[in-house]
Formats: structure tokens, sequence, C-alpha cells
């Protein structure tokens, strides 16, 4: 079983997608609503409890290979049992079943204000507790297991940014940015709805004629340094996310607006002054020392010539 979660600030953009995605099925909520409408009151209610807390949306996902057979009252059963785990046992949460991909799975939205007393559920160490529990729930229900990310590497990842996952028991941003970018590139069609998605999860988007860039905590990464998969032509190419200039460029500038004085703003401006010093140092600092060196030897040669009278 593989499991993704992450942590948004808007309940009825999520709800939305989730709710209204075709062939999607509501299986269980341990609230008194049922419609969109209703789910997202109810959600904000519970936000009142704790208005300082901005990321206050919990949504997880639990996927099982092909051959698994599921059902509704299975998955509540897996669906309660991780929420439980995971410490949400006194909050809001609501459960659909999608089966647009190959792989039956399941979407949980909670919030991470428990009901009672207001109280936030604890994110520390969420991704190794997550990988943990699900181990646990593959065996009680014997589910094929699937090897934890946490022992593989990605070989795309350099080997300080391991080093310190391993010693943090915490996957480093660029870890965090995979399963949001692939999430949403297997759930939208065009690059609008993709950027939307992203955001959705607290990614900033940059879209520039450079490219896209994308920040999370502080940190920015240029697509193509996540990987040609996400790139702003690498979408389009190898993930079948939609472009079409006339349709899409205003809704794109709508939803990139610059938030002036951010510090995602300020971490895309650390890796934009990278990425100028990297371009200096592979070329124009070459073309300098070259020009620097011919001026050294017009210089020596005036002087040898000044000597020589």
């Amino acid at each position: 079983m593989i499991g993704k979660q992450f942590k948004c600030t808007s309940f009825r953009k999520i709800l939305n997608y989730l709710h209204n995605k075709p062939g999607a099925r509501q299986i269980g909520t341990n609230m008194g609503s049922v419609t969109l409408d209703g789910l997202v009151k109810e959600f904000h209610e519970s936000r009142k409890l704790n208005p300082r807390l901005k990321r206050s949306v919990y949504h997880a996902s639990l996927s099982v290979i092909p051959i698994e057979a599921m059902d509704d009252d299975r998955w509540m059963d897996i669906a309660e049992d991780y929420l439980q785990g995971m410490g949400f046992g006194d909050s809001q949460y609501v459960v659909y079943r999608h089966h647009d991909t190959a792989h039956d799975h399941i979407h949980m939205v909670a919030s991470r204000i428990r009901i009672g007393d207001g109280s936030i559920v604890s994110d520390s160490w969420d991704y190794r507790r997550s990988e943990v529990l699900i181990r646990q729930l593959e065996q009680a229900y014997d589910l094929q297991s699937t090897e934890p990310s946490w022992d593989k590497p990605n070989r795309a990842h350099p080997s300080g940014e391991f080093s310190q996952q391993k010693r943090s028991g915490q996957p480093s941003v660029r870890q965090k940015l995979y399963p949001i970018l692939n999430w949403a590139t297997a759930h939208t069609d065009t690059m609008p709805d993709y950027i939307q998605q992203v955001q959705s999860a607290g990614v900033e988007v940059r879209v520039t004629e450079q490219g896209i860039s994308y920040a999370l905590e502080g940190v920015a990464f240029s697509g193509n340094k996540l990987g040609r998969d996400y790139s702003f032509v690498g979408l389009q190419k190898y993930r079948g996310v939609s472009y079409v200039p006339d349709r899409d460029d205003k809704a794109i500038a709508q939803l990139i607006g610059t938030k002036h004085g951010s510090s995602q703003t300020a971490a895309f401006e650390v890796e934009a002054n990278e990425k100028a010093i990297a371009q200096f140092d592979s070329h124009e600092n070459k073309t300098l020392i070259v020009q620097l060196d011919r001026n050294c030897q017009q210089q020596n040669r005036a002087k040898q010539v000044q000597l020589e009278l």
C-alpha cells in the first residue's frame, strides 16, 4: 500500500476536487453533512477553534495494487485505523474513493484542529510515522507490502540531502515536493489546474520565460533541477499536462500573482541568484578570465617595449 499526505490551507478547494471528480464516491465521514457546502461549513467551525493555524487541512491518500480486492467497508476500516494512528481520532474527517487510476485508492480530508479542545494534531515525524503505520495496516489487512521510501534514496537527490533526511527522520524539501507534484500531474489536465493543485498543497509556483519553479518552506527549486518531468516543457511532454497559450496564459497569470516580501519569494531570489552564479562560473567567468589574460599580455608587451626604449 502506498500513502501520500499533504497539509493545505483551503478545505473548499480540496473538497471541491474530491467531491466532484467523475466516478468519485464519498464512503464515510464522522460529520453530520454529506454535501460539499455542508462539509466545508462544518470544517470551518473547527478552524474557528484555532484560527492562527493557517495550514489546518490534512489530506492523505492510500492506494493498493490492482490485484487487491477492496470494497467500501474494508477501505473505511483502513481509513479509520490510519486516521486514528496519525492522531486524528478527535478530528473531523471525510473519506472519498476514486477509481480514476489503475490503483484503487482513497482520499482522506481531516481537520488538524481537534474538535474537543482546539488543540493541533502534531505533524512531528509524520512522514516516518505514516510509513510505519502503513506497514502495520498491510499486515493487519493482509495487503501486499511496498518498500518504504525511507529505504531507497532517490538517485537524483544530492547525497547531502539524503544524509540530512536520515539524521532528522524527516524528508528533505525536495522529497516533500515530489509526491505533491506527482499527485497534481495525475489528477489534472491543464497547466492552470496543475498550478492550482500544487498551490493548494502550500507550494508557491512561479512561471517565467525561463520556465517553472517551485518553493516550499523557504526553499526553491527550478523544475529542471527536480527532473525533466517537472520543467514547464517536461510537464507537457512527459506528464500530459496540456498548455494552450491563448487559453491558459491569463489564468496562469492570475494564479501566480507575485507576493513580494514573502519567504517563498526570497527563496525564488536565492534560486535565481544561484543559477546566475552558476551560469557566470560556467561561461561568463571563463570569458572574463580570457579577457584579463589578454590584458595582462598587452600590459607586459607594453612594459617590454618601454624597457627596450
